[in-house]
């Protein structure tokens, strides 16, 4: 009797395995599919990042005509939660600015009023100036969702694009493809 409930328990537990496994795996896939379908043409027609001429918080002009280094570019807007999370993620970068071995570009995009930028600016700790973007920088970019990143070469190719929160490993491992 006692062997007949112990094998009815391992049965349940068996069963409540594999449903808990099988979540875990339908779970896993459809963020994948989210993740593809986030990035779907993320990257811009030409595949060449768009040349602009933008002035920064600090009333500095900046464009990304340079052809001396790879660019890393990070759009993000103001009222973003998801931009609050992930901006300082940036940092991991930061050896690689500090040696000029990058540009970085933080572009504000979608914002109203620059107070808007300058507040969101004064509550993280940033490895560059942030540039204030327009309607027109958007749709040169094609930004579809925030924040979005791009690498490009030297050459301003863009080598990958990606839209959502990322990691800070994942933008070290946007950095390093640059550099292949």
């Amino acid at each position: 009797m006692l062997k007949g409930k112990l094998s009815a328990l391992l049965q349940q537990k068996s069963k409540l395995l594999k449903s808990i496994l099988s979540q875990f795996i339908f779970i896993v896939f459809g963020l994948i599919a989210l993740y593809f379908w986030q990035n779907y043409r993320a990257i811009p027609e030409s595949h060449n990042a768009p040349s602009f001429n933008l002035v920064s918080l600090n009333g500095l002009a900046y464009n990304n005509n340079n052809n001396d280094k790879p660019n890393f570019y990070y759009f993000f807007a103001p009222w973003c939660k998801v931009c609050h999370l992930s901006i300082e993620n940036l940092n991991t970068i930061k050896d690689k600015i500090d040696n000029t071995e990058i540009n970085l570009y933080i572009i504000a995009l979608d914002w109203r009023h620059r107070e808007d930028v300058i507040t969101f600016v004064e509550s993280h700790d940033l490895p560059a100036d942030v540039l204030l973007g327009t309607e027109q920088t958007k749709a040169e970019f094609s930004i579809k969702g925030y924040p979005t990143y791009f690498t490009a070469d030297k050459n301003n190719q863009i080598l990958s694009a990606s839209i959502g929160y990322s990691t800070a490993a994942g933008i070290k491992m946007r950095a390093l493809l640059q550099e292949l």
